[in-house]
């Protein structure tokens, strides 16, 4: 009896030490992708309007706070990546992700569940801002890491798709709507 519980607490430590030094490792990274990227002027005015609330909307119960504080999809806390986080609003259900990556695995893995008006929403890499999905262009295959490792790197121009690639690599921009799952299995191997 003695070592079944000596063995479940081994057990417990050691799992619940691996998540903390994962998160410490997410935080490390996301700190030192994004601290040299906001000193840069690209020549880019990114100080304007989206016309859109970016409120989120209230939670009113823990299951739902439980529903904004970890991503939707894989399950990490989305305060570890603020920088990062994406969005879709389908009705009433909102849903929160980590990063671009974890909101398109989301919604192409469940096209036929989202409607038709779902709202997408990501967050721009210089401005931090959070812009419609549509209006990004999306870059893989930089040297950008993001919550979940590789990832598309979204901007709010192409002028500032091709300065990005000119820092850090990548592919030619494409747009939301263009996204296939074969797409993704690309920008994330």
């Amino acid at each position: 009896m003695k070592l079944n519980y000596i063995i479940a607490l081994v057990a417990f430590v050691f799992t619940f030490s691996s998540c903390q030094q994962k998160t410490s490792e997410n935080k490390a990274n996301e700190t030192e992708q994004h601290e040299h990227n906001h000193d840069h002027d690209h020549g880019h005015d990114h100080n304007h309007d989206h016309g859109h609330d970016h409120d989120h909307g209230t939670t009113t119960t823990d299951k739902e706070a439980d529903k904004k504080d970890t991503c939707s999809h894989c399950g990490m806390r989305n305060e570890d990546f603020k920088k990062w986080n994406a969005y879709i609003q389908d009705g009433t259900e909102s849903y929160t992700f980590c990063c671009t990556r974890c909101m398109i695995a989301s919604k192409l893995e469940n096209k036929d569940k989202l409607s038709a008006e779902a709202e997408y929403q990501v967050t721009d890499y210089y401005t931090l801002k959070i812009i419609n999905a549509d209006a990004g262009f999306y870059i893989m295959g930089s040297d950008v890491a993001g919550p979940m490792g590789k990832d598309f790197i979204v901007v709010d121009s192409k002028k500032a798709a091709e300065d990005f690639i000119k820092d850090h690599g990548g592919e030619k921009p494409v747009k939301f709507k263009d996204i296939s799952m074969a797409m993704l299995m690309k920008a994330v191997k």
